[in-house]
């Protein structure tokens, strides 16, 4: 029963989708409207701003942290892997948007931030070098995710942290299909911090 608890309380702290709220409380704009129409972190910069990227960011990974923590500290042998997964559901399919909510990579980053700072560093720098080399994010996360379970089993040799990434990793590459579609067409926008307007 505490694992089914872990899971609804994780997919309510998922729901907390920052992009929108941030959108419609500071800036009376509702992002799904602008952009990519994506409520997440590449979208927020895109069309509000960089201090508006850096707070749906920072807040969409949190969640991930805060959940995994919770989840360690209910059920501390497999309630982080519960919530892991299922504050990810949560961001990337939000009640309150009907299920239309982000991406999850930041959310997913914030699961990987608490299970292993090294491991984040190591994504985060795949990620890094891949926007650079293309000047695209979606191509840095499609990266980033595919790499995520084989650097996590070369440096933890953890199963069922292996599963989880490479679960969640799954799940961001399904997210980011039609980004890989246009990736492939050579049609994928390249990314700017100037603010966009339509």
């Amino acid at each position: 029963m505490i694992y089914v608890f872990i899971g609804f309380i994780s997919y309510l702290i998922g729901c907390i989708t920052a992009g929108y709220f941030v959108g419609r409380w500071f800036y009376h704009a509702d992002i799904r409207a602008e952009g990519s129409g994506n409520p997440g972190t590449t979208n927020a910069f895109r069309t509000l701003g960089v201090k508006a990227g850096i707070a749906t960011l920072l807040i969409d990974a949190a969640k991930g942290v805060l959940a995994v923590w919770i989840g360690s500290v209910l059920a501390p042998e497999f309630g982080a892997y519960v919530a892991a997964v299922f504050v990810v559901f949560g961001h990337n399919f939000p009640f309150h948007l009907r299920f239309r909510g982000g991406k999850g990579v930041a959310t997913s980053a914030g699961v990987v931030l608490f299970f292993s700072p090294l491991l984040i560093l190591v994504l985060l720098g795949v990620f890094i070098l891949v926007v650079v080399a293309t000047k695209k994010v979606s191509a840095g996360s499609v990266m980033a995710a595919f790499a995520a379970p084989f650097v996590t089993w070369f440096m933890h040799k953890d199963q069922m942290l292996v599963f989880v990434i490479a679960f969640l990793g799954a799940l961001l590459l399904l997210r980011h299909k039609s980004n890989i579609q246009r990736l492939l067409r050579g049609e994928e926008k390249n990314f700017s911090w100037k603010r966009r307007k339509e």
